[in-house]
């Protein structure tokens, strides 16, 4: 492998790294939440991996799962909208709550793929159904939550399939760079910083700086919402 540039970063000024919100949020998490006290109190009646059938998620996992959806709650007006609940109505419900039973499956095998670590991202369609029992058809696109390089919940993006987005840049407003363009899609294969510095054979921080130009030039606020953005707008497939 071709030696990668240096950069100021790696000449000794990591120490003025500064945590990114959602590193932020899951140390605050970390801070506040006694996981082996409350992981004591439910194992004795969460479930075993007892005979044949699908293994069980990880008690403490599965916790974690469950306060992230507590705690980080994103709601999608529009969609919100499209399906005619009201954001109280939506907080706290499962996504099988919208998804049609014959689309259940879909969702949970995609999904299991992000939870396994198997895959970096996900984007597939299921039918929904509004509050009137009207199918809609819906797009997900998903990527693991990580805490210390474990997979701990899934950070999804969900919109109605072929509606027109109220957020990101518009169409013909967008001006890419040929490198941002090639770090924009490998975002969309699913590959993080350091996967995408070692194929373009550039550095951690020049990846960083990179993707942070992406994601301003598409006025998006994470990777996720840019790689969304980018497929509404055709930038990548």
């Amino acid at each position: 492998m071709r030696p990668q540039q240096t950069t100021f970063a790696e000449a000794g000024f990591e120490a003025y790294y500064k945590p990114t919100r959602r590193e932020q949020f899951l140390a605050d998490m970390d801070r506040v939440v006694p996981w082996g006290e409350l992981c004591a109190l439910i194992e004795p009646f969460y479930p075993k991996n007892d005979g044949a059938g699908r293994p069980t998620v990880g008690l403490e996992r599965m916790l974690r799962v469950y306060f992230l959806q507590q705690w980080f709650n994103l709601s999608d007006p529009a969609v919100e909208e499209a399906f005619g609940y009201s954001p109280a109505e939506l907080v706290g419900k499962r996504l099988e709550f919208l998804v049609a039973a014959e689309s259940v499956g879909v969702l949970h095998r995609q999904l299991g793929l992000v939870l396994s670590g198997a895959v970096g991202r996900t984007v597939f369609e299921v039918v929904a159904r509004t509050r009137e029992g009207r199918p809609v058809a819906l797009q997900i696109c998903s990527e693991p939550l990580r805490l210390w390089g474990a997979v701990v919940g899934v950070a999804g993006i969900l919109y109605v399939a072929g509606a027109k987005a109220d957020a990101g840049a518009p169409v013909g407003s967008v001006s890419l760079t040929p490198r941002q363009l090639e770090v924009l899609k490998l975002l969309a294969e699913g590959l993080n910083t350091e996967a995408i510095a070692d194929r373009l054979t550039i550095s951690l921080d020049t990846a960083r700086n990179h993707i942070r130009a992406v994601r301003q030039e598409l006025d998006c606020h994470t990777r996720l919402e840019a790689v969304v953005t980018a497929r509404r707008l055709g930038l990548v497939a």
